[in-house]
């Protein structure tokens, strides 16, 4: 007994939470674009994959409830470095990005394409987080120039990237960048 594991052998939905017991050692996990990487599988991983570092969740079916229950009980929270959520089901809000920011206290990375319902009290809770270093905001019509300056201004940034945000906040994007040279 315990000399196999046989998990990773062609692990359904079903049994996903034996599967994920076996990854204990696991720094590295992505699931982009798995529509099958729910809610249901992310407290899986909360719980049994306690050395994580990076997440990609990008395009995957993971909900905003189902992050802020991952962020509050990960086992991993403390150690995670990277978090990639373009494109999941459903936009994170102010207070989803708030509980990311308050409870991961080692991300530097983070990707929040097409995360609509995150606005200028989002990104100012990001601002006061620890360690942020880089930052992925597209497509979203809430975020202001004068939160992502404030953000900018924390000394810690190394990269923001906002594309195609609403045409007023490019016309602020446009003053932050004059500003900067």
């Amino acid at each position: 007994a315990g000399a196999g594991g046989g998990g990773a052998n062609g692990a359904s939905g079903s049994n996903v939470g034996s599967s994920v017991g076996e990854l204990t050692s696991l720094e590295e996990l992505s699931l982009e674009r798995n529509v099958a990487a729910n809610d249901a599988m992310l407290a899986a991983i909360a719980l049994r994959c306690p050395a994580l570092r990076k997440l990609d969740l990008r395009s995957s079916g993971v909900m905003p409830a189902g992050l802020v229950l991952f962020v509050r009980s990960a086992r991993c929270a403390p150690r995670l470095t990277s978090l990639l959520l373009g494109g999941t089901t459903d936009s994170l809000d102010d207070a989803g990005l708030a509980a990311v920011a308050t409870r991961l206290p080692v991300l530097h990375t983070l990707d929040l394409s097409l995360h609509r319902g995150v606005g200028p009290d989002g990104i100012t809770a990001l601002a006061k987080a620890g360690a942020l270093r880089r930052l992925r905001i597209s497509r979203n019509d809430l975020v202001t120039a004068d939160s992502l300056m404030q953000l900018a201004r924390s000394g810690r940034m190394r990269s923001i990237v906002a594309v195609n945000c609403d045409l007023k906040v490019e016309k602020q994007l446009r003053q932050m960048q004059q500003a900067l040279l």
